[in-house]
């Protein structure tokens, strides 16, 4: 058996090499495959590039492979190493986070009985784990438990926007990282992250996954520790062009789901904060389907 771990790389040097030494552990800690790790350097200008020319690859047979792209972006980074992954099972993982010793052989562990594995995590040493830890899902119930964790909120659910606890929690919403997740080869198919999302990329990539998957098994944390940075990328996108993006995701949903059966409640919620930040003329291009113009861009 080979897995193939994918990890992006964007100007992450003062992170780098403590995160791919730690995949490169989990990696010689388990004996029951072959592991690539697949570095992508998405064009990177701080140094990344020459820590990922100079690490050394796992122990044999393990290996390392480093990509080096033009900075496009991390959907197309990830395209990058799914298209190079000759694994069977194929894992994610970001640069600048941390994973356990054991993270490859429990996921290893838990895809025996799935072909597709999602997973609880720790973040700053606070576990987050699935209320529905060791169920296992067939057929449609993967698409209804996955799209209700990651995907969007039902006109319905907007009644409990005021609710305590707010949206999130009532409709139990889960971080979408695609590092909680572990696919087989036969089950991904060709499926790759549309590369003109650069925010919520992951949630879209999942969302379809669910489509695709025949057995879900869902299991507690396995061994990977998400940093969030002040300057990485999801903070750094929420700032910026943020009302752009949500014209993307729409786009991206309206493929996936073009009825809006799972998302009107997050459609009519983005049209509003669109009105809110961007102006009247913004949103109505928003719900009639167009794409933004410069008005959009002062977000």
């Amino acid at each position: 058996m080979i897995v193939s771990v994918i990890i992006p790389v964007y100007n992450v040097a003062p992170y780098l090499r403590a995160g791919l030494d730690s995949v490169r552990t989990a990696a010689e800690n388990q004996s029951a495959a072959t592991v690539e790790i697949i570095c992508v350097d998405d064009g990177s200008t701080d140094g990344s590039t020459g820590i990922l020319d100079t690490s050394p690859s796992p122990a044999v047979p393990h290996t390392l492979k480093v990509l080096h792209c033009p900075h496009r972006g991390v959907s197309a980074a990830r395209n990058a190493g799914l298209d190079a992954a000759t694994g069977d099972l194929i894992l994610f993982a970001d640069p600048d986070d941390m994973v356990a010793a054991d993270w490859i052989a429990n996921l290893i562990r838990a895809a025996a009985n799935a072909d597709l594995v999602w997973t609880g995590y720790a973040q700053d040493g606070i576990r987050h784990e699935p209320s529905d830890v060791n169920q296992t899902y067939v057929g449609d119930a993967i698409r209804r438990r996955l799209w209700r964790a990651v995907f969007g909120y039902r006109l319905r659910d907007l009644a409990k926007l005021f609710l305590p606890g707010g949206l999130w929690t009532r409709c139990k919403r889960e971080m979408a990282g695609v590092w909680r997740c572990a696919v087989r080869r036969e089950t991904l198919g060709g499926l790759r992250f549309d590369p003109s999302l650069s925010l919520y990329e992951d949630a879209m990539f999942i969302t379809e996954l669910a489509t695709r998957a025949r057995r879900l098994g869902v299991v507690g944390d396995c061994g990977y520790d998400w940093r969030v940075r002040p300057t990485g990328a999801m903070s750094r996108e929420f700032r910026e062009r943020a009302v752009v993006h949500k014209f993307a995701v729409r786009n991206v949903r309206a493929r996936i789901d073009p009825k809006k059966t799972h998302w009107r409640g997050t459609f009519l919620l983005s049209a509003l904060e669109i009105l809110k930040t961007a102006g009247f003329a913004c949103a109505i291009r928003y719900l009639t389907g167009k794409d933004p113009d410069l008005t959009c861009r002062r977000a």
